[in-house]
């Protein structure tokens, strides 16, 4: 994986987590 921004993961996983809350 890539280190760019902390805050860009941050993002990213926040959007996963709500992907898999919609999808559960």
């Amino acid at each position: 994986m890539t280190q760019s921004n902390p805050n860009e993961q941050n993002v990213e996983l926040n959007r996963t987590s709500l992907y898999w809350g919609l999808l559960l």
